[in-house]
């Protein structure tokens, strides 16, 4: 028994010797393949990360004109390299584009998205996870893209609208133009034969005020779809309306809704280890709780604290860029 023992710390070589000699013993033959399927998982098995030999996490932060941004930021930087165990470099960026850039190229690891520059970034690289998103507030994950009609008219369907007029956003507008066309072209509708006229308005409200005033028939606008109704519910371009006054919500009727669309998304590599990866998630999910004034100032938009990304909705996004 001791003999054998001892076999299963031996070199390849002197234990393919040891089996041989032993090959008799089923038990010892047992040992011996169920230590060579182990050495070879160990071996084989794909990493999300090398965890023993990652030193530092790059850190990138769109600082645009605000000049004391670093400083603020600060902070947080200390707080993630104790969380972590790891150092924590920062990475000053001019603007999102040029963050979405860094991350598609592998120049940073971790950054704060737009849900749709996390959507371009992942189709051109396929080398990042959505780590964390911010919720609007404690009622609001997500957000929807909406078509709106009046409800006077008794329009129940998008079919129902064929041949009217559509109010839309800018044409960069994700919520206001391109997902709910590449949705409307899913359904079997070219939006630009389908409706009559397509007009273009600057500001969200801009279409419902035309919709309202008889201007188009239908208007794009984005909402929360939680909280109460009759004010537009919690957060979107309703209840940016309802708050001017200007409107009765009332009047209006939500023929068709997107999928949720998230309101923004932590991209991170997948080159960072799975356990830095997980204590990260978890440091980002408590900050809320655990320092309101750090986490105002990595997420200064949404305040309703951070949800996991294994939780984000993020495949229609993802398909938009790439059938582009």
């Amino acid at each position: 028994m001791l003999q054998r023992k001892r076999n299963r710390h031996l070199s390849g070589s002197q234990a393919s010797e040891a089996k041989l000699s032993l090959v008799g013993s089923p038990r010892t033959v047992l040992r011996i393949a169920v230590l060579w399927a182990i050495l070879l998982a160990v071996v084989l098995a794909p990493r999300f990360g090398e965890a023993a030999t990652f030193r530092h996490l790059r850190y990138g932060v769109v600082v645009g004109s605000d000049a004391n941004l670093r400083n603020r930021i600060e902070p947080v930087r200390v707080l993630l390299e104790d969380k972590l165990g790891v150092q924590v470099d920062l990475y000053l960026m001019e603007d999102l584009g040029q963050l979405t850039a860094a991350l598609a190229l592998g120049d940073v690891d971790f950054g704060r998205l737009s849900a749709s520059a996390f959507a371009a970034a992942q189709v051109k690289c396929k080398c990042l996870i959505p780590l964390v998103s911010a919720k609007a507030d404690q009622l609001s994950d997500d957000y929807y893209s909406v078509l709106l009609t009046r409800e006077k008219d008794g329009i129940a369907s998008i079919a129902e609208l064929k041949g009217t007029r559509l109010g839309v956003g800018p044409p960069q507008s994700i919520a206001l133009k391109q997902l709910p066309f590449a949705s409307f072209r899913n359904q079997g509708i070219a939006p630009e034969t389908f409706f009559s006229s397509i007009e273009a308005f600057d500001r969200p409200t801009d279409g419902i005020k035309a919709l309202v005033s008889g201007q188009v028939d239908a208007a794009l606008a984005w909402s929360s779809l939680v909280g109460n109704p009759d004010t537009g519910y919690s957060a979107g371009t309703l209840n940016d309306v309802f708050l001017t006054g200007e409107t009765d919500e009332g009047e209006l009727e939500i023929v068709w809704r997107s999928e949720p669309i998230p309101y923004n998304v932590y991209g991170l590599s997948t080159s960072v280890p799975q356990e830095v990866a997980g204590k990260l998630r978890d440091t980002l999910i408590e900050l809320r709780d655990a320092d309101p004034g750090l986490y105002g100032v990595m997420e200064p938009q949404w305040s309703g604290g951070f949800r996991s990304g294994h939780d984000v909705v993020i495949r229609p996004l993802l398909e938009l860029y790439e059938n582009r």
